[in-house]
């Protein structure tokens, strides 16, 4: 399985040489065919997940929790199977539930959810991302979201 992480099209170059002609699938090949040895071969592939993270209050004091929601689209034709979405942030923020959720298979043109409750030991600016990972046949995709702030005032609670 090759691993595609993306920031929303990847290419995929390989230098033609007898040695990468004769490693590459019989699909590939053909393509190659009309290439010269020491020519380029291209791919081009667009990452079908979209993440975005989305904070209920940016502005809490600390151990107060906020809700996260983190939205996970699949924009191909195809099934992903194996979608799990993460929570990336720093050590002084505390995570409820996991930072890592299963969400499991993502029809084509759907939606899927994963929420925490994030709750901040200090205060300061925080950057929280969302990232998820999927698979479809042939690739792992990796997306991350846009980094969200999490402003984190001053306090008594704690998480």
């Amino acid at each position: 399985m090759k691993r595609l992480v993306s920031l929303a099209v990847v290419l995929v170059l390989a230098v033609l040489t007898p040695e990468t002609a004769a490693s590459l699938s019989a699909e590939r090949q053909s393509q190659a065919a009309a290439a010269p040895l020491g020519g380029v071969v291209a791919t081009i592939l667009v990452d079908p997940l979209r993440v975005s993270l989305s904070l209920q209050a940016a502005r809490p004091r600390v151990g107060a929790f906020v809700s996260g929601t983190e939205a996970v689209t699949n924009h191909s034709t195809a099934v992903l199977s194996g979608v799990v979405a993460t929570l990336k942030f720093p050590l002084t923020v505390v995570v409820k539930p996991s930072a890592s959720q299963f969400l499991g298979i993502l029809p084509p043109g759907a939606t899927t959810t994963a929420r925490w409750l994030i709750c901040a030991t200090a205060p300061g600016t925080y950057r929280v991302v969302a990232e998820a990972t999927a698979q479809d046949a042939a690739y792992d995709f990796v997306t991350d979201s846009q980094p969200t702030s999490l402003v984190v005032t001053d306090g008594k609670g704690k998480c």
